[in-house]
This record gives C-alpha cells, structure tokens and sequence, in this order.
C-alpha cells in the first residue's frame, strides 16, 4: 500500500467512527429526553411518558418562559450602576427587581 491508499484507509475509518459516535450521542440524548419526560411525565399529571415526551418536543421551538425570564433579567443587570465608593452594584428599580423576584418565590411556582 502507498501513502495515499493508506490515508484513504484511515480517512474512511475516521468517518466510520464519526458515525457511530453520532449514533452514541443521539442514543443518549434519547435517554435523557425520555428520563426528563418520565419526571415532567409524573409533576404535570401526563397519562404516559410519550405524551410528555411530544410536549417538551413541540415547546422546544416556540417562544418560551425561560427566554421571557432571560430577558427581564438581561433588563435589570443593563440597568445596574456600578457604585465605586461602595463596591457594590445599585438599582433604581427596586420595586420593578421586587415584583420581578417575587414571581419565583415557592408559593407561586406550582
């Protein structure tokens, strides 16, 4: 075998290997999405896993929540003021940050 037939060979090994870590990982993540479906499954009352599963399948794309929280949050650090006599940072909107924290509080998660 020449040179080029030899790394023809290993490039064609690499590929077969490529795809089977492909494989591996869609696998677990399989397992992951049908772990966290049994958990959803079981907090939100969902007949069977897979209905969860098609749930959190379909959510996934749309707008969501956890995008809407980033944003207030994203909203209130851009408003912050670095006090250099105190070293500390500083709202003007504690009210806003208040009502913000106020709906994570455990009696208003369900």
């Amino acid at each position: 075998m020449n040179h080029t037939e030899i790394l023809a060979k290993e490039k064609e090994e690499l590929k077969v290997q490529e795809a089977k870590i492909k494989a591996k990982r869609k696998q677990i993540k399989q397992k992951e999405l049908i772990s966290l479906a049994k958990l959803y499954c079981k907090k939100e009352g969902f007949k069977t896993p897979a209905d969860a599963l098609v749930f959190l399948e379909s959510s996934k794309g749309s707008h969501s929540v956890n995008d809407e929280i980033l944003v207030s949050l994203r909203k209130f650090a851009d408003e912050l003021v670095w006090q250099e006599n105190g070293a500390y940072w500083r709202t003007n909107d504690v009210k806003g940050l208040t009502q913000f924290m106020a709906r994570f509080r455990s009696e208003n998660v369900n």
